[in-house]
């Protein structure tokens, strides 16, 4: 994106501004991460920050961290409250703050932290976010237990705003260069200035400013610019000036060692790369998140030369820029982009000299990845007069282990795959035979593994010719495929994307062996815990020789033989008043008693016969009608009148009605169970005999104890059936 400067306020000491555009990356989303430390710090969010294992950071950090050096960031303000910021700002000594005088006589006014040239102000709050991104990538604290790790965590950061909502002016520019100037010349160890901006017009006093800063002994770290542009044929500005002997231009890459597609580049303009893709730094709320940008490559090499400069402070910018640049590693991605051909690689900088006599190792090429067997492939080629190879691996961005130190001659070692779903990284160093002149190590090359298997694969239906199984969802899947083995082969015989799948067209009473297999986008893991041993079953043939029969007014009973292949049977009973049908149950017997039904009712019965491939393509059906409670005509009473109570009897009347001859069984009780509903003793009971009519009935019980209460109740009975006792009724003698 392109913004206008802004105008600063007229000061006498600061040259009339002239308008130009400014070029830095947007910001990205700004999710909160989480992750694991990397060997040389505990900073919670560290896994996240792959620039940091890029550059080689561990390695460097064993000689320096930046401790003693000031680093400039010439940006947008800085949040100066930030958790992991507020304590690597620069203090300035020579001020007093707050008392509103110009205690170290430099001509700005309780410049605590720095000076706001924006806005002619002590005010270094950082609007944007860009300012505090950048500083943090430099200089967040470390070992800190909170966020991530700057690349120089030693160093103080000097915060000079130069530009405010992404505009500003080139007259900010030289006078916030200008600033630094004065304050290295005060005794300031002011060794690096960060310039994360660009614009595409010349400013002869910026250029002037940079000229002196080199001179006061400042190395000056630029971003390349956002625009896919070729600064060798339009010039980009201030990283035009990378041909000083003080200037680095930084252009960007990705965490796979891509070249950026938005950065610029220049065989002559640029001179290095440095990561600059979805990078992880401080915010300007306090919180942590990604922006991607040369804006955020320039800053790695900002730390890189903090930190060669705190190791050696005898060394002049130009050392510096050699030191940076002669420890780069070389990447056909960057061949004609960037005049070094390489990406930032700190750690080598500190590698060993090479024993006089001896021939420097090479280093070993990018290795090749791929997954093979269940493991990570790692190839690369072999390094004339290596005694072996060192394979690193880093899981995702975490810190460095040695897997395995390889003898000279071989160029491939399998790494079997533990974890899922996690990008693994990995780094050849060619060693030689007496470890006093190791190579530099490779670059990084990093794999994702294949998603974990499915573990709960299932069965769930299956006919004679159909299987359909069903499992849970692996994260990060593309595809999942069905295999089938045939002797020691597995072959393809499906694949989907959803967690369920139906494989037809199987052949009937057949074994099928089975897995699942979850297909990432760096290929498939081969499972041990989804094989499935299926046979195609036939569905069972239809229940022969059905019966269905009433046993009762409220039961029927049905029976049928045994079907050829089933395991169970499904009994489903059809209401005709309803019209529907409804499952009665499941029995592996060979009858079912239907009960709990209504008198004098039709009800309809299939039988399905039942095994694991379903159930029979058809039904043994029949119908039955529950009796009557009406039997041979007489309905059993629903209550009894109390016609007439004595001392010593009680005499009952109920209406009926009957076309045939009909049996009464009276029985009576003066005892019942406590608390209980039908626990009675029956003490008394007779039978009536009525012929055919219609009216009243009338019975007296005699025998009775005065001044007790009786229980009665009353059945319908024939020869061989009965129906069920009326409700109990209650009466009193007098």
């Amino acid at each position: 994106m392109l913004f206008p400067f802004f105008q600063s306020r007229n000061r006498s000491r600061i040259p009339s501004p002239k308008r130009l555009r400014l070029t830095f990356e947007p910001l990205e989303a700004r999710e909160m991460l989480n992750g694991t430390s990397l060997e040389a710090a505990n900073d919670p969010d560290i896994a996240k920050q792959w620039g940091l294992n890029s550059v080689n950071i561990a390695e460097a950090w064993k000689y320096s961290d930046g401790t003693g050096v000031v680093v400039a960031v010439l940006d947008s303000g800085t949040t100066l409250s930030h958790p992991d910021l507020q304590s690597q700002f620069w203090h300035n000594p020579g001020e007093i703050d707050g008392d509103g005088i110009d205690n170290d006589g430099n001509g700005f006014i309780d410049d605590i932290f720095g000076w706001n040239f924006v806005d002619d102000s002590n005010d270094l709050t950082d609007t944007d976010g860009h300012g505090t991104h950048v500083a943090g990538i430099i200089g967040a604290e470390a070992n800190n237990g909170s966020g991530g790790s700057g690349v120089a965590p030693g160093v103080q950061l000097l915060t000079v705003k130069v530009i405010s909502g992404s505009t500003g002016s080139t007259s900010c520019i030289a006078a916030g260069l200008n600033y630094i100037i004065g304050l290295k010349h005060s005794g300031v160890n002011i060794a690096v200035a960060t310039m994360s901006l660009g614009y595409y017009d010349a400013d002869d006093a910026v250029a002037q400013a940079v000229r002196d800063a080199g001179a006061a002994g400042i190395t000056i770290v630029c971003s390349a610019g956002n625009n896919s542009n070729n600064n060798d044929t339009k010039a980009h500005y201030p990283s035009e000036y990378s041909t000083f002997d003080n200037v680095l231009a930084v252009a960007s890459v990705s965490q796979n060692g891509q070249f950026a597609a938005n950065s610029n580049y220049g065989l002559q303009s640029v001179n290095l790369a440095a990561p600059g893709v979805s990078i992880y730094s401080t915010t300007k709320d306090g919180s942590f998140g990604n922006m991607s940008g040369t804006s955020m490559a320039a800053p790695f090499v900002s730390g890189a030369a903090a930190i060669i400069a705190a190791s050696n402070p005898a060394l002049t910018p130009k050392q510096i820029k050699e030191k940076v640049l002669g420890a780069v590693y070389h990447t056909a991605a960057l061949n004609g982009k960037v005049s070094s051909g390489g990406v930032l690689n700190i750690g080598a900088v500190f590698a060993p000299p090479v024993p006089e006599g001896q021939t420097p190792l090479k280093q070993v090429n990018l290795p090749r990845l791929s997954i093979e067997n269940n493991a990570v492939r790692i190839r690369w080629s072999a390094v004339a007069g290596a005694a072996g190879y060192r394979i690193d691996r880093s899981t995702d961005a975490g810190e460095w282990t040695t897997l395995s130190e390889e003898p000279s001659g071989t160029t491939e070692y399998f790494d079997d795959i533990t974890e899922y779903n996690v990008s693994c990284s990995y780094r050849i160093t060619a060693l030689s035979s007496d470890g006093t002149f190791n190579a530099v190590p490779s670059k990084i090359k990093s794999i994702i593994t294949p998603p974990k298997p499915p573990e709960d694969v299932s069965i769930v239906s299956q006919t004679d010719k159909t299987i359909t199984l069903s499992w849970s969802a692996s994260p990060n899947v593309l595809r999942y495929i069905i295999e089938r083995r045939r002797g020691e082969r597995w072959s393809s015989v499906a694949s989907t994307r959803d967690t369920q799948i139906v494989l037809r067209r199987l052949t009937p009473e057949t074994e099928y062996e089975l897995r699942v297999v979850a297909v990432g986008k760096n290929g498939k893991i081969i499972p041990d815990t989804s094989l499935l041993a299926v046979t195609a079953v036939l569905v069972p043939a239809a229940p022969p020789r059905f019966t269905v029969s009433a046993s009762d007014y409220d039961t029927i009973l049905l029976k049928w033989n045994a079907a050829n292949r089933a395991e169970e049977y499904l009994v489903q009973r059809y209401d005709y008043k309803a019209k529907t049908w409804m499952d009665a149950g499941m029995t592996e017997e060979l009858y079912f008693i239907d009960s709990h039904l209504l008198p004098a009712t039709r009800y309809g019965y299939a039988v399905w016969a039942v095994n694991v491939s379903g159930k029979s393509r058809s039904a043994a059906k029949g119908n039955a009608t529950t009796f009557s409670k009406n039997i041979n005509g007489a309905d059993v009473p629903e209550s009894f009148i109390l016609s007439k109570a004595g001392s010593r009897s009680l005499q009952l009347t109920w209406f009926y009605e009957s076309t045939k001859p009909v049996l009464y069984r009276i029985q009576w009780a003066s005892f019942r169970v406590e608390g209980t509903t039908d626990d009675y003793l029956w003490t008394g009971q007779k039978k009536v005999s009525l012929l055919p009519r219609k009216g009243n009935s009338t019975f007296t019980i005699n025998g009775l104890e005065p001044e007790t209460l009786y229980y009665v109740r009353i059945r319908v009975e024939t020869p061989g059936l009965v129906s069920d006792w009326a409700d109990v009724a209650e009466f009193e003698t007098h």
